[in-house]
């Protein structure tokens, strides 16, 4: 460059750079890649570097909604990034911008709400509560590990021909750990179940299966009555009663020897289908 007057023209000045660019445009708006309990990765979109190659990022997190503050400003090139040491349980967004050889461009807008978890273990100890011919209440045991954040919910599957071929039955037992089904239900028919939580992040993995018969306990028998006896032997019998809609598999027989009190103690296990029982270790009188 020169300078002109009436005399003449001056000498050059020193050279210069120029850049033909601008600052660059906002990245995109961080999003999540990878989170557990204490960190969190993220990536973005580079912008438009208008000219002049994007240099570095620097990046900006707020704490259960709180403030901005920097989280890094030498991030490098890169359009990716994991911030370790978080605290379980928080919430967390995330902003950046760019820089290049002009200087410093306009910050994205905000990464949704990123919580720094994992899905909860499986529920434990799914059982039954409930049952008869025409409904099945189950329930279970809240998983060990949440993840990080509070189990909300959780969902319901059932295998109804006992072939594996599990399918849900309930999206939401609306935080309950307590699921009644009344709808399908065949008596005496065994149905297998299995639960899954669900927290923020995500749905754990299913429970083991529980497998609960469409039944109740059989009726309470008839007192039963003496069939024969001598003066060291007895033999009693009963009528068989309503198996509550699943097959009987044995009978209990108890006894009172007539001592003080009244407590009565286990004689004999009975096999299903035998209807008498004779005992004899009576004493004479």
């Amino acid at each position: 460059m020169q300078a002109v007057n009436a005399v003449g023209d001056s000498g050059d000045s020193l050279p210069v750079s120029l850049i033909a660019a601008a600052l660059p445009d906002a990245p995109g708006a961080p999003y999540l890649t990878a989170a557990d309990k204490t960190s969190i990765s993220v990536a973005w979109a580079a912008p438009n570097d208008n000219g002049s190659p994007i240099v570095n990022y620097q990046i900006y997190y707020s704490i259960n909604l709180g403030p901005y503050s920097l989280l890094d400003d030498a991030v490098g090139a890169t359009t990716s990034y994991t911030v370790a040491s978080l605290s379980t349980g928080n919430n967390y967004k995330f902003k950046v911008f760019a820089e290049n050889g002009v200087g410093e461009g306009d910050i994205s807008t905000e990464s949704d709400p990123i919580i720094a978890a994992i899905v909860p273990d499986p529920p434990t100890d799914v059982a039954r509560v409930y049952s008869d011919g025409n409904m099945i209440t189950i329930d279970w045991v809240a998983p060990v590990d949440n993840g990080g954040t509070p189990v909300i919910d959780y969902k319901v599957q059932w295998d109804f021909g006992l072939g594996g071929a599990f399918v849900e039955i309930a999206d939401s037992t609306s935080g309950d750990a307590l699921y009644t089904r009344s709808d399908s239900v065949i008596e005496g028919k065994t149905y297998l179940f299995k639960i899954i939580a669900v927290n923020a992040i995500g749905d754990s993995e299913p429970s083991i299966p529980a497998g609960i018969i469409a039944a109740k306990v059989p009726q309470t028998p008839n007192a039963p009555t003496k069939k024969s006896a001598t003066t060291t032997q007895i033999v009693v019998q009963w009528e068989e009663p309503y198996d509550g809609g699943s097959p009987l598999t044995g009978y209990q027989v108890w006894w009172n020897s007539g001592g003080s009190g009244n407590t009565f103690v286990k004689l004999a296990d009975i096999a299903a289908g035998t209807l008498e029982h004779l005992e004899d270790s009576l004493t004479e009188g």
